[in-house]
C-alpha cells in the first residue's frame, strides 16, 4: 500500500506542472518596454568612405500579438510586433554631422522558451524586425542639412519570462 501511495504522489508531483502547462497555451495580445542601441554603418558606393554610428542605449515601447503552445515543459510562440522605434545614433562626419532615427517598425518574432514550473515561463526572443530610418547630413561648415528616409531591416534577441 505504501509504494502505491508513494508512486500515486510521485506521478502527481510530476505532472503538475504539466497540469498548469495550457495556461501559457493559446492567443495572447500585450505590450513590453527593452532596451535598444541603434548601431548603423554608413558607407559611401564607389568611395573608400565609411562611417560607423553608434547611440547609447534608449527605451522602446512595443505593441504584440502572438501564439504560444506548451509541449511538456517546452514552450514554442511566434509573435507580430509594432515598436515606437529603435533609436538615434549620430557620428562626425567628412566636415559634417551625420544622425539617423529609426522610426516604428513592424516584426516577427520566435519565442522558444521552458516552463520552470506551472506558474513561470521563461523564453527567448529571435526577432526580424522591419522599419524606415531617417538619415540626416549637417555640414558644419556652412549649415547646410540634407534629410533621406530609406526602409531597412533589422534583427534582435532577448530574454523574458512570464508569471500567471
Amino acid at each position: 500500500m505504501q509504494k502505491t501511495t508513494l508512486c500515486a504522489l510521485l506521478a502527481s508531483t510530476l505532472a503538475a506542472p504539466l497540469a498548469h502547462a495550457e495556461n501559457f497555451t493559446g492567443i495572447y495580445a500585450g505590450a513590453a518596454l527593452g532596451s535598444v542601441n541603434a548601431d548603423h554603418t554608413l558607407s559611401i558606393p564607389g568611395t573608400p568612405i565609411k562611417q560607423d554610428l553608434d547611440s547609447d542605449s534608449q527605451t522602446s515601447f512595443a505593441l504584440l500579438a502572438g501564439y504560444g503552445m506548451t509541449i511538456n515543459q517546452f514552450y514554442l510562440g511566434a509573435e507580430l510586433d509594432w515598436r515606437n522605434g529603435l533609436g538615434e545614433s549620430s557620428a562626425t562626419f567628412l566636415n559634417g554631422e551625420i544622425s539617423t532615427e529609426t522610426d516604428g517598425t513592424l516584426g516577427l518574432s520566435v519565442l522558444p522558451g521552458y516552463l520552470i514550473n506551472d506558474n513561470l515561463l521563461v523564453f527567448a526572443r529571435l526577432a526580424y524586425l522591419e522599419g524606415d530610418m531617417d538619415f540626416e547630413v549637417t555640414n558644419t561648415t556652412n549649415g547646410m542639412s540634407a534629410t533621406e528616409t530609406d526602409s531597412g531591416n533589422y534583427t534582435g534577441w532577448g530574454l523574458g519570462g512570464s508569471i500567471l
